[in-house]
């Protein structure tokens, strides 16, 4: 007697692996282009840091090295990678309101005027506007224009507190804030030692920056690449992204 049932039960399965394979195709289509426009958003990113770089190359510097201790940040805090990725392109791009100031403020040694200072401060706002207009990365854009908000309300633009600021910006602030300790400002050419700036950093957790965020960054002290990253030192002179995943 023939296996009847057992010749269904393949007709069945052909079909099946018949149709996986026709849908196969349209799926790894969309794959591609999504991997496409993630190239061309990658590629719209770059630009504007190239942006920052041709305007004041310490800018730019000061912003990869932010991207840099975002990352390890986050990283200390068992971020996934979309999130890591967005902290390396917001730490890249935090300062990038700074293209539209005066090269001569951007260099200035001597203390600045209220009126310099009012102008500084448009930045976070002016660097919004840029990024916002590409379409899907408002968590970028969030990190660009709060970075500079802080946990007691103190901060600009907008003057966020606590856990109204995001999570991603307030571990971009942190690092923004201690590589301002340890790296040379035009106006301030000493620097402070990482371990007085991790004591800095101590005692204004949960104050002006967010007490776990300031626990991670402490947990990385003693990593040796956080001296290679204040130094300049970074694996991929295009991006960090392979740092991020």
């Amino acid at each position: 007697m023939p296996e009847q049932p057992d010749q269904d039960l393949h007709d069945v399965l052909r079909d099946v692996v018949r149709e996986m394979e026709d849908l196969r195709n349209p799926f790894h289509a969309l794959e591609e282009e999504i991997q496409r426009y993630r190239g061309v958003v990658r590629g719209v990113l770059l630009a504007l840091s190239s942006a920052v770089a041709a305007k004041h190359q310490p800018t730019y510097e000061h912003s990869r090295r932010v991207s840099a201790l975002s990352i390890m940040i986050g990283g200390k805090l068992g971020l996934s990678g979309r999130e890591l990725e967005t902290l390396e392109y917001g730490g890249l791009l935090h300062d990038v309101g700074k293209i539209g100031m005066p090269e001569l403020l951007l260099a200035k040694a001597a203390k600045l005027t209220d009126a310099e200072m009012h102008t500084v401060q448009q930045h976070p706002a002016r660097g919004d506007k840029i990024v916002r207009k590409v379409p899907d990365l408002d968590d970028i854009a969030d990190i660009v224009r709060y970075h500079h908000e802080r946990q007691d309300g103190s901060g600009y633009p907008d003057g966020l507190e606590g856990s109204k600021i995001p999570v991603l910006v307030r571990i971009v602030g942190a690092a923004d804030t201690f590589d301002a300790l340890t790296t040379p400002r035009p106006h301030r050419r000493r620097t402070t030692p990482i371990g007085p700036a991790m004591s800095t950093m101590a005692g204004i957790a949960g104050k002006k920056l967010d007490a776990d965020v300031i626990e991670a960054l402490l947990g990385i002290e003693h990593d040796p690449a956080l001296k290679r990253v204040l130094a300049n030192q970074f694996e991929d002179a295009a991006g960090l992204i392979s740092t991020a995943r």
